[in-house]
């Protein structure tokens, strides 16, 4: 597979980020998890997640990859707007805190905008396997995740994202690993 350099990556991920995968991304993995994931069985505190993504057969670099491409002026504003949304940096990928208050409530440290449709839930041992449909932007695909522990959970997506009348193919791989319970200076959101 071919890697994207990273100064195109630079553009080119904040572009998508921005306009094709945050809204569906981010509104399928807060769905995602809370159907799959039993919440008496997650450890609250701080988690890092690391996240591999490929779009279109090409894969984008990671965020540490990205950030050491960004004017270090900027870099503190990138930094503080993640602390606002409730996440950080880790040498391997974004920190979040989750609290049992949000854990119970199903809110895994992610906004929900309503903008996907879960159907075809099947649950398998600690997997669970889902198809979603998304409106805004149009997009269909299938979510597996398996809860390992309450400390690590894993998931893979599949998802054809269609923007501006062009298909778009997303591949994506997450892990959640549980890192302590004291959160430190990060709030969670």
């Amino acid at each position: 597979m071919k890697k994207m350099p990273v100064r195109f990556a630079c553009i080119t991920v904040a572009a998508l980020a921005l306009t094709l995968l945050t809204p569906v991304m981010a509104d399928e993995a807060a769905t995602a998890l809370k159907k799959a994931v039993d919440a008496s069985q997650i450890k609250p505190g701080l988690w890092e997640i690391q996240h591999r993504t490929v779009v279109n057969g090409q894969e984008l670099p990671d965020m540490q990859e990205i950030m050491a491409k960004v004017p270090v002026a900027m870099q503190g504003q990138v930094k503080e707007m993640m602390a606002k949304s409730g996440a950080g940096m880790t040498e391997k990928g974004v920190s979040v805190c989750l609290t049992a208050e949000q854990i119970a409530n199903g809110n895994f440290g992610m906004p929900s905008e309503g903008r996907c449709k879960i159907s075809d839930v099947q649950h398998s041992g600690n997997k669970t396997s889902m198809k979603m449909h998304c409106e805004d932007p149009k997009s269909e695909g299938q979510t597996t995740v398996t809860q390992i522990s309450p400390e690590q959970w894993e998931s893979t997506t599949r998802m054809t994202v269609e923007k501006q009348g062009q298909p778009h193919t997303i591949n994506s791989e997450a892990t959640g690993k549980w890192l302590k319970a004291d959160c430190g200076a990060l709030k969670s959101h």
